[in-house]
Protein backbone atom coordinates (compact mmCIF):
# COMPACT_ATOMS: atom_id res chain seq x y z
CA UNK A 1 0.00 0.00 0.00
CA UNK A 2 2.70 2.49 0.97
CA UNK A 3 4.66 1.50 -2.46
CA UNK A 4 1.50 2.37 -4.72
CA UNK A 5 1.02 5.51 -2.50
CA UNK A 6 5.05 6.67 -3.44
CA UNK A 7 4.31 5.64 -6.89
CA UNK A 8 1.36 8.00 -7.04
CA UNK A 9 3.05 10.87 -5.56
CA UNK A 10 6.13 10.56 -7.88
CA UNK A 11 3.15 10.49 -11.06
CA UNK A 12 1.57 13.09 -9.41
CA UNK A 13 4.86 15.25 -9.12
CA UNK A 14 6.07 14.93 -12.89
CA UNK A 15 2.68 16.00 -13.69
CA UNK A 16 3.22 19.41 -11.48
CA UNK A 17 6.04 20.39 -14.62
CA UNK A 18 3.56 19.50 -16.99
CA UNK A 19 0.88 22.24 -15.37
CA UNK A 20 3.68 24.72 -15.07
CA UNK A 21 4.26 24.68 -19.07
CA UNK A 22 0.72 25.28 -18.98
CA UNK A 23 0.55 27.88 -16.96
CA UNK A 24 3.22 30.14 -17.97
CA UNK A 25 2.41 29.84 -21.72
CA UNK A 26 -0.49 32.64 -21.84
CA UNK A 27 1.53 35.19 -20.67
CA UNK A 28 4.91 33.92 -22.87
CA UNK A 29 2.06 34.54 -25.61
CA UNK A 30 1.69 37.62 -24.63
CA UNK A 31 4.67 38.93 -24.18
CA UNK A 32 5.54 37.39 -28.23
CA UNK A 33 2.35 39.20 -29.02
CA UNK A 34 3.65 42.71 -27.67
CA UNK A 35 1.55 42.80 -24.52
CA UNK A 36 3.00 43.58 -21.25
CA UNK A 37 1.20 41.00 -19.21
CA UNK A 38 4.10 39.93 -16.69
CA UNK A 39 5.53 41.82 -13.48
CA UNK A 40 9.29 42.05 -14.21
CA UNK A 41 10.23 42.29 -10.76
CA UNK A 42 7.86 39.88 -9.69
CA UNK A 43 9.56 37.21 -12.32
CA UNK A 44 13.01 38.32 -11.23
CA UNK A 45 12.43 37.02 -7.96
CA UNK A 46 10.74 34.20 -8.91
CA UNK A 47 13.60 33.14 -11.24
CA UNK A 48 15.74 33.80 -8.26
CA UNK A 49 14.18 31.55 -6.25
CA UNK A 50 13.67 28.82 -8.89
CA UNK A 51 16.74 28.76 -9.50
CA UNK A 52 18.50 28.07 -5.52
CA UNK A 53 15.89 25.42 -6.00
CA UNK A 54 17.36 23.84 -9.19
CA UNK A 55 20.97 24.56 -8.28
CA UNK A 56 19.86 22.60 -4.95
CA UNK A 57 17.95 19.59 -6.58
CA UNK A 58 21.36 19.35 -8.64
CA UNK A 59 24.27 19.09 -5.94
CA UNK A 60 22.30 18.27 -2.74
CA UNK A 61 19.69 16.04 -3.36
CA UNK A 62 19.99 12.88 -5.63
CA UNK A 63 16.54 12.79 -7.18
CA UNK A 64 16.07 13.32 -10.95
CA UNK A 65 12.49 14.05 -10.96
CA UNK A 66 13.03 17.10 -9.00
CA UNK A 67 15.72 18.18 -10.81
CA UNK A 68 13.84 18.00 -14.00
CA UNK A 69 10.44 19.39 -12.12
CA UNK A 70 13.31 22.23 -10.57
CA UNK A 71 14.83 22.97 -13.83
CA UNK A 72 11.45 23.34 -16.06
CA UNK A 73 10.05 25.91 -13.04
CA UNK A 74 13.39 27.59 -13.26
CA UNK A 75 13.64 28.38 -17.35
CA UNK A 76 9.98 28.95 -17.78
CA UNK A 77 11.01 32.28 -15.38
CA UNK A 78 13.89 33.09 -16.99
CA UNK A 79 12.48 32.93 -20.44
CA UNK A 80 9.29 35.06 -19.10
CA UNK A 81 11.68 37.29 -17.83
CA UNK A 82 13.91 37.96 -20.73
CA UNK A 83 10.56 38.58 -23.29
CA UNK A 84 9.23 41.34 -20.21
CA UNK A 85 12.52 42.58 -20.27
CA UNK A 86 12.80 42.74 -24.03
CA UNK A 87 9.28 44.41 -24.13
CA UNK A 88 9.50 47.19 -21.65
CA UNK A 89 13.21 48.16 -23.31
CA UNK A 90 11.78 48.09 -26.55
CA UNK A 91 8.78 50.50 -25.67
CA UNK A 92 10.93 53.04 -23.44
CA UNK A 93 12.73 53.31 -26.97
CA UNK A 94 9.79 54.33 -28.78
CA UNK A 95 10.51 56.26 -31.39
CA UNK A 96 7.21 57.96 -32.12
CA UNK A 97 6.73 61.49 -32.22
CA UNK A 98 4.75 64.49 -33.32
CA UNK A 99 5.05 63.91 -37.07
CA UNK A 100 3.89 60.51 -37.11
CA UNK A 101 0.63 61.09 -35.17
CA UNK A 102 0.17 63.89 -37.90
CA UNK A 103 0.75 61.12 -40.20
CA UNK A 104 -1.54 58.82 -39.11
CA UNK A 105 -4.35 61.51 -38.55
CA UNK A 106 -3.97 63.17 -42.25
CA UNK A 107 -3.97 59.57 -43.60
CA UNK A 108 -7.18 58.76 -41.94
CA UNK A 109 -9.03 61.95 -42.96
CA UNK A 110 -7.95 61.12 -46.75
CA UNK A 111 -9.81 57.90 -46.53
CA UNK A 112 -12.30 59.62 -44.62
CA UNK A 113 -12.82 62.10 -47.33
CA UNK A 114 -12.49 59.73 -50.14
CA UNK A 115 -15.53 57.56 -48.90
CA UNK A 116 -17.60 60.58 -49.22
CA UNK A 117 -16.76 61.21 -52.37
CA UNK A 118 -17.48 57.65 -53.73
CA UNK A 119 -20.40 57.56 -51.64
CA UNK A 120 -22.17 61.24 -51.28
CA UNK A 121 -22.58 64.29 -52.78
CA UNK A 122 -21.43 66.24 -49.68
CA UNK A 123 -18.57 68.74 -50.50
CA UNK A 124 -16.19 70.60 -48.22
CA UNK A 125 -17.33 68.51 -45.23
CA UNK A 126 -15.60 69.44 -41.69
CA UNK A 127 -13.76 67.37 -39.08
CA UNK A 128 -15.27 67.37 -36.00
CA UNK A 129 -13.52 64.49 -34.32
CA UNK A 130 -11.45 61.24 -34.57
CA UNK A 131 -10.22 58.46 -33.37
CA UNK A 132 -7.52 56.52 -33.94
CA UNK A 133 -7.82 52.81 -33.73
CA UNK A 134 -4.36 51.03 -32.01
CA UNK A 135 -3.18 48.24 -33.05
CA UNK A 136 -1.94 46.60 -30.09
CA UNK A 137 -1.42 47.27 -26.42
CA UNK A 138 2.94 48.71 -27.34
CA UNK A 139 0.98 50.91 -30.41
CA UNK A 140 -1.46 51.99 -27.97
CA UNK A 141 0.92 53.42 -24.97
CA UNK A 142 3.05 54.80 -27.62
CA UNK A 143 0.17 56.94 -28.93
CA UNK A 144 -1.82 57.48 -25.71
CA UNK A 145 1.64 59.08 -24.77
CA UNK A 146 2.05 60.90 -27.57
CA UNK A 147 -0.99 62.12 -27.51
CA UNK A 148 -1.32 63.33 -23.96
CA UNK A 149 1.41 66.03 -24.54
CA UNK A 150 -0.14 67.83 -27.05
CA UNK A 151 -3.35 68.15 -25.39
CA UNK A 152 -5.61 67.81 -22.09
CA UNK A 153 -7.60 65.02 -21.38
CA UNK A 154 -11.19 65.26 -22.23
CA UNK A 155 -14.66 63.35 -22.48
CA UNK A 156 -13.90 61.12 -19.51
CA UNK A 157 -17.17 58.99 -19.94
CA UNK A 158 -15.51 57.25 -23.10
CA UNK A 159 -11.68 56.00 -20.90
CA UNK A 160 -13.04 52.31 -20.78
CA UNK A 161 -12.20 52.20 -24.65
CA UNK A 162 -9.96 54.47 -25.04
CA UNK A 163 -8.52 58.27 -24.05
CA UNK A 164 -9.57 61.38 -25.63
CA UNK A 165 -7.51 64.84 -25.42
CA UNK A 166 -8.32 68.25 -26.47
CA UNK A 167 -5.80 69.61 -28.49
CA UNK A 168 -3.67 72.70 -27.09
CA UNK A 169 -3.37 73.53 -30.79
CA UNK A 170 -5.32 72.39 -33.81
CA UNK A 171 -3.71 69.57 -35.91
CA UNK A 172 -4.46 70.92 -39.76
CA UNK A 173 -5.90 68.18 -42.40
CA UNK A 174 -7.43 68.20 -45.62
CA UNK A 175 -10.88 68.31 -43.91
CA UNK A 176 -10.10 71.22 -41.83
CA UNK A 177 -8.41 71.76 -37.86
CA UNK A 178 -8.79 68.59 -35.47
CA UNK A 179 -9.02 69.82 -32.37
CA UNK A 180 -10.21 66.40 -30.63
CA UNK A 181 -8.57 63.12 -30.77
CA UNK A 182 -8.69 59.84 -28.91
CA UNK A 183 -6.59 56.84 -28.97
CA UNK A 184 -8.97 54.05 -29.09
CA UNK A 185 -7.57 50.80 -27.20
CA UNK A 186 -6.87 47.67 -29.53
CA UNK A 187 -10.60 45.89 -30.33
CA UNK A 188 -10.66 42.73 -33.09
CA UNK A 189 -13.79 43.85 -33.90
CA UNK A 190 -12.60 47.05 -35.23
CA UNK A 191 -9.49 46.17 -37.49
CA UNK A 192 -10.08 49.65 -39.16
CA UNK A 193 -7.10 52.48 -38.91
CA UNK A 194 -9.35 54.81 -37.60
CA UNK A 195 -12.50 56.77 -37.45
CA UNK A 196 -13.08 60.59 -38.01
CA UNK A 197 -16.23 62.41 -37.53
CA UNK A 198 -17.08 64.96 -40.16
CA UNK A 199 -20.02 67.70 -39.55
CA UNK A 200 -22.66 68.26 -42.51
CA UNK A 201 -24.95 71.13 -42.96
CA UNK A 202 -28.12 69.52 -42.99
CA UNK A 203 -28.08 66.10 -40.80
CA UNK A 204 -31.75 65.40 -41.49
CA UNK A 205 -32.29 65.78 -45.03
CA UNK A 206 -28.78 63.85 -45.25
CA UNK A 207 -30.26 60.82 -42.95
CA UNK A 208 -33.10 60.82 -45.40
CA UNK A 209 -31.28 60.84 -48.69
CA UNK A 210 -29.55 58.26 -47.35
CA UNK A 211 -30.98 56.22 -45.42
CA UNK A 212 -34.66 56.26 -45.82
CA UNK A 213 -34.60 56.39 -49.46
CA UNK A 214 -32.03 53.44 -49.85
CA UNK A 215 -30.07 55.27 -52.35
CA UNK A 216 -26.98 54.14 -50.42
CA UNK A 217 -26.84 50.92 -48.84
CA UNK A 218 -23.32 51.55 -47.03
CA UNK A 219 -25.11 53.86 -44.82
CA UNK A 220 -26.25 52.39 -41.31
CA UNK A 221 -27.85 54.43 -38.45
CA UNK A 222 -26.53 54.19 -35.65
CA UNK A 223 -28.40 55.51 -31.74
CA UNK A 224 -27.04 56.38 -28.66
CA UNK A 225 -28.52 57.62 -25.41
CA UNK A 226 -28.14 61.52 -26.64
CA UNK A 227 -27.66 61.43 -30.42
CA UNK A 228 -27.39 59.23 -33.26
CA UNK A 229 -25.09 59.38 -36.28
CA UNK A 230 -24.50 57.70 -39.44
CA UNK A 231 -22.08 55.20 -40.10
CA UNK A 232 -20.29 55.09 -43.66
CA UNK A 233 -17.38 52.10 -44.20
CA UNK A 234 -14.65 52.96 -45.92
CA UNK A 235 -10.75 51.93 -46.97
CA UNK A 236 -9.54 50.99 -43.65
CA UNK A 237 -11.60 53.71 -42.06
CA UNK A 238 -15.30 53.96 -40.48
CA UNK A 239 -16.92 57.26 -41.11
CA UNK A 240 -19.49 59.08 -39.01
CA UNK A 241 -21.75 62.21 -39.71
CA UNK A 242 -23.21 62.57 -36.00
CA UNK A 243 -26.50 64.93 -35.58
CA UNK A 244 -24.38 66.50 -32.52
CA UNK A 245 -20.59 67.83 -32.60
CA UNK A 246 -18.56 66.92 -30.08
CA UNK A 247 -18.80 70.19 -27.98
CA UNK A 248 -22.44 69.40 -28.54
CA UNK A 249 -22.61 65.99 -27.17
CA UNK A 250 -20.41 67.22 -24.03
CA UNK A 251 -22.69 69.72 -22.68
Amino acid sequence: MKEILLQALRVAYAGVAIVALVAYWPTVQDLLHRKQSANATSYLLWTVTSGIATLYSFFILDDVLVRIVSAVGFISCVSILTLAIRLRRNETQSTMDTHEVVTIVRNIVAQGLKAIKENTDERNPQLDYLGIFAKNDTEYTELERMVSTLGKPGNATATRSGSTFVLDTPLETPAGPLNVLKVRKPDPTRPQRGAPDFRVNDYASFKERYTSTGENSNFTLMVRKDYEMLELKGTDVLVYFPNKSYDERQG
